[in-house]
């Protein structure tokens, strides 16, 4: 976590010029801080507090980019890195989650099968969005199938496909983009599976649905290389 802070903080400044006096004294705060934690940091005790606070600086960051960056195309490509990773990350929560939480079918519907999901709801600020659509009902179909698929929930697979899809619109209809060539193709499989059902996965199998998806923004993040960063370096190399 401090890396990638750090790495944040290297980006930011090799970007001064680009981006807010506010979103650079918040992340430099950030990382100061993060920069003094030690082992006793790591107390049990506090460690509930301590991931509240790093949350507390990530999302901090979020709003301040979100208000203060200009709308030119470095937003855009801000915009694309934050769908392509929530959507990533959200995959890998729910694999690993999915598969250490699925109960003994005696256990399924338990006080402590609930508490879990509960638990994986709210470690993607889910639970009171997940609450609005099932007020009673929580199972596993229900609870990955929110996650991953609600098309309301802003961490799903189809809430940032169709940012996705939108961003690279904005981008490519700019005056000075207008001359690359992106293969939409690579844009088609998370929508797909994104239209898929909760049963629909759940018989696929959820491993192998969530690897197709991170392998498609695989996909996604090397054909944004190449097409707007890789090829202009090629270009002006030659």
């Amino acid at each position: 976590i401090v890396s990638c802070i750090r790495s944040a903080r290297e980006n930011a400044r090799s970007i001064r010029h680009l981006i807010s006096l506010e979103t650079w004294t918040q992340i430099n705060v950030f990382y100061n801080w993060a920069s003094h934690l030690n082992s006793r940091s790591l107390n049990l005790s506090q460690l509930s507090r301590l991931c509240a606070r790093i949350k507390e600086g990530c999302q901090l960051h979020a709003g301040i980019v979100a208000s203060t960056l200009y709308r030119d195309q470095v937003f855009g490509f801000y915009r694309l890195g934050t769908f392509i990773e929530l959507c990533d990350q959200v995959t890998r929560l729910v694999d690993i989650k999915y598969h250490a939480l699925l109960p003994h079918w005696k256990d399924v519907g338990s006080p402590t099968d609930i508490a879990q999901w509960n638990a994986l709801l709210r470690s993607v600020a889910a639970y009171h969005g997940y609450r609005r659509v099932y007020p009673r009902e929580m199972t596993p179909r229900t609870v990955a199938g929110f996650i991953l698929l609600n098309p309301h929930f802003p961490r799903s697979i189809s809430h940032c496909s169709r940012y996705i899809d939108e961003t690279i619109d904005d981008l490519l209809h700019r005056d000075e983009l207008r001359h690359v060539t992106f293969d939409r193709r690579v844009l088609a499989k998370p929508s797909q599976l994104a239209a898929y059902t909760p049963q629909r996965v759940i018989a696929m199998g959820m491993h192998e649905f969530v690897d197709e998806v991170q392998l498609a923004l695989i996909d996604i993040a090397q054909e944004i290389s190449d097409t707007f960063f890789h090829a202009r370096l090629t270009d002006e190399a030659s």
